[in-house]
Order: C-alpha cells, then structure tokens, then sequence
C-alpha cells in the first residue's frame, strides 16, 4: 500500500465517526475532552486549530514539562479564560476564577481576533505573553500586525485585573506562516519553545532572550508530532483499561483510567519476579533440562567446543609445575585467573549429573 493511500485510509477512519464523539479523555487539573473533530482538524493539512485543541497542547505542556520543574512559576491561560477576560465589563469580578498565584513570573494567554462568546469563532491565533516582574507583554503574531488590537485589548483588561500597568510590545521578527490555517500551530510550537528553550533552562537571576527571530517552523511535521501524543495517550487509556482488574476498578475513582498525559509513563506494576524454588511449568523444564545438557556437552573434554584451546593451557599447566587441572598464568605457575577447573562425579556435585565446572 502505498504512502497517499494509506493516509486516505487513515483519515477516512476519522470521518466514519461522529464529529462529537469522545477520541480521549485526558486527566489533569481538570479534563480535557479530545473529539473526532478536534483530531480531524489536527491530522488534515488544511484543518484550523479550535479552542480544544489549544486547550489539551497547554494541558499537555503543563504536565509534561512545568510539571519536571517544579519550581516553576508561569502560568498557562485556556482559550475560554482569555475569551473571558478580554469580553468582561469588569474584571475585577473575575478575578478570583483566575486563580493567578502572587509569585506568579509570566503569564501565556492564546489570543483569538473573534469577540463572540460562543467557543470555535474567529479566524486567526496569536500569543501574548506576559512577564509579571518585568512589567512588560510580549505580542508573537505569526500573520502581523493582524490580532495587535485583540491583544492590546486582553492587556488592558489584565492590568485591571492585576492592579497595575505593563508595556506592550509587538513582537515583528517572530516567524510568519506560509498558509491562512497555520496560525494554530504557530502559536502552539511558540508556547512549547519559549518554556523549553528559553524560561525553563535559563537562571532566573538572568535575562532571557524571548525573540524568536531567525526560528523557521515546519507546521506539517509540528501536527504530526501533536498527532502522535495523542495516539500515544489513547493507546496508553486503552493500555490501562485493558490491564486494569475488576477489584482495583471497584476500588479506585472512574477518572483514574482515563489518560495522564504521559505518553511515555510506566505502564501498570508487573508481578513479581518467580521465586527460583517455586515449580516450573512443563516448557519452562524442558527448556532448562535442554539448555543443562548443551552446556554439559560444550563443557565435556571430548566435545568439539571444549574450552576453545582449554587442553592446550591444561598441557601447559602440567609442564610448568601447576596442578593438573589449573590454567598456567602468564608466569607459568598456577591459574591466571583465580579459578580452577575440576570434574564433578555425582549429582551432588554438579547438581545434575556431572560435567566440567569451575570454583
């Protein structure tokens, strides 16, 4: 099968689904429902990023990477809260829903040029993040200047809510897209590289370089790798489902078997190891009889595969003096390598008929 139509299969398994069907559930502060749709404008080529595929990349994000810098201060806002905050008369009122720590040291707010309430309007994605200690917003538009009033907009409305004023600036090196549906992606890749590639690794007593100028993004091989972690964490869901035994799913909370957002988390806890005296199976005694008698064979003096050359040293040991069954060294006395070679007679010995051993 070829490469174009193996996609065409791939992508014609999405469409017999129900747009508003469940692809994931991903558990993290709160969940996050993945639908066919969602994967659908994720997997296509020309598909548009909603408001839930930007939401599960920032849930992912805050689990895979803030999560291992626990230390950490910056905070991911969802699509709906920023929504919120840029069509609020008063912010002040919402401001505790935010829950926006005091020691917080930026804040990241995806920006959508729509001002409908309703979820999945407007045409165009842009990044706004700001930097609390340094008073100042950084506006990453990958189709510049066209959401600078929407985000100029959301920053009034978070100096209201926050209590005091911050600059403004409108980033023009950042990368620009190529097509009118890249805009989605541009700003998912800029959030995952600004926290791995600048705020996580840099001391914080230092500056940090937010430009992007220069970076070039491939949004096809950026969707297939979204595409993937998605795959990963419904083959992970379906992993634990599968492993997961009636007594422990009667025990523990019905969320608990839907996706963490680990694709890559250890799997459930496997049996411990068989004790060596516990009884082997039929194949498991007949595989270790078997594998017994060929390394009997291979041992015995008169098999072709003795010792690779052991006669020879044996010979060697006899004419320097050393014992008859020991290894010359180097300086023709004894074993060079601290063992000696003898024959066991009896089962006792051996512990299953005789043969060459060493001690």
């Amino acid at each position: 099968m070829s490469l174009r139509n193996a996609i065409r299969e791939s992508m014609s398994r999405y469409r017999e689904k129900s747009e508003d069907e469940e692809y994931l559930t991903c558990l993290i502060d709160h969940d996050v429902k993945v639908t066919y749709e969602d994967m659908r404008c994720l997997r296509e080529s020309d598909g548009w990023l909603n408001d839930n595929n930007i939401l599960f990349w920032e849930t992912y994000l805050e689990q895979n990477i803030l999560r291992d810098h626990p230390g950490n201060t910056v905070k991911l806002l969802p699509p709906s809260m920023v929504q919120l905050l840029k069509l609020s008369p008063d912010p002040a009122i919402i401001k505790e829903s935010f829950g926006i720590p005091p020691t917080t040291s930026h804040i990241f707010l995806p920006v959508n040029d729509t001002r409908l309430t309703n979820a999945n309007a407007g045409s165009h994605w842009s990044l706004l993040v700001v930097g609390i200690s340094d008073r100042v917003a950084l506006h990453y538009d990958s189709m510049s200047p066209s959401n600078v009033n929407e985000a100029r907009l959301v920053l009034t409305q978070l100096q209201a809510l926050l209590g005091f004023g911050i600059n403004f600036r409108n980033l023009e090196d950042t990368p620009q897209q190529e097509k009118t549906n890249e805009c989605g992606v541009h700003v998912c890749w800029a959030m995952e590289f600004l926290l791995q590639r600048r705020l996580l690794t840099t001391m914080r007593e230092n500056e940090v370089d937010m430009s992007l100028a220069g970076k070039r993004l491939d949004q096809t091989r950026f969707r297939r790798q979204m595409v993937l972690i998605c795959e990963a964490i419904k083959k992970e869901s379906k992993s634990r489902s599968k492993h997961s035994t009636p007594s422990s799913s009667t025990t523990t909370s019905p969320r608990s078997s839907r996706a963490s957002l680990k694709p890559h988390s250890p799997r459930s806890p496997q049996p411990p190891p068989r004790s060596p005296h516990s009884p082997r199976s039929s194949g498991e005694s007949r595989r270790h009889h078997h594998h017994h008698q060929k390394q009997q064979r291979r041992h015995h003096p008169r098999s072709p595969h003795y010792g690779y050359g052991q006669r020879e040293r044996e010979r060697e040991g006899r004419r320097a003096g050393g014992g008859v069954n020991e290894y010359a060294n180097e300086n023709g006395n004894g074993n060079g390598i601290g063992q000696e070679m003898r024959y066991a007679a009896s089962e006792r010995e051996r512990g299953r008929g005789g043969g060459w051993y060493y001690e």
